[in-house]
């Protein structure tokens, strides 16, 4: 997928969610910046509305509600929080939000 399908994709599914931030079709006007997609990891509602609220554990990023047993290191945080922190340090952003589309 080309970066731009992908931040488009991203932001549609997103919004779905319930997010009301950036416009897609300022992507598709070709004002897309080379590194403009990183201004979308560090907006906290995107990341919200993208993996969700739910409680995983911050150590495997299982749903805490739906496991009995996960890793051993049951440590609550948010979904976003956990999945943001993935994105964040992953080598190829894009390629990490494309797997979740």
């Amino acid at each position: 997928m080309k970066k731009e399908e992908i931040v488009t994709k991203s932001i549609e599914k997103a919004q779905k969610n319930g997010y009301d931030g950036w416009d897609k079709n300022y992507f598709r006007e070709g004002h897309i910046l080379d590194n403009f997609h990183y201004a979308l990891i560090f907006d906290h509602d995107f990341l919200k509305a993208f993996f969700g609220i739910n409680t995983c554990c911050k150590s495997c990023g299982k749903i805490i509600e739906n496991i009995d047993y996960c890793c051993g290191y049951m440590i609550p945080t948010f979904k976003w929080l956990y999945y943001g922190e993935q994105l964040f340090l992953s080598k190829n952003r894009l390629q990490y939000l494309e797997k979740f589309l």
